[in-house]
């Protein structure tokens, strides 16, 4: 169930083409905070195939921010 949901973030992730700068991203998470939870529980937030997708995604929970 886990890896579904990553792909499904990876996914969006890749559907949004625009280029923004950290400075530019407010302090929160766009997903679910259990999504960002899951993410942060299973140190998904370091890992390197996945942090910028964290960075991204679950700013706040990941502690990005």
């Amino acid at each position: 169930m886990f890896f579904y949901v990553l792909c499904i973030l990876v996914l969006i992730n890749g559907a949004n083409s625009a280029e923004v700068t950290d400075t530019q991203l407010p302090c929160e998470d766009v997903d679910d905070i259990a999504i960002c939870s899951r993410i942060k529980d299973y140190y998904q937030c370091t890992k390197p195939q996945y942090k910028p997708l964290a960075e991204k995604r679950c700013r706040k929970t990941c502690g990005f921010c």
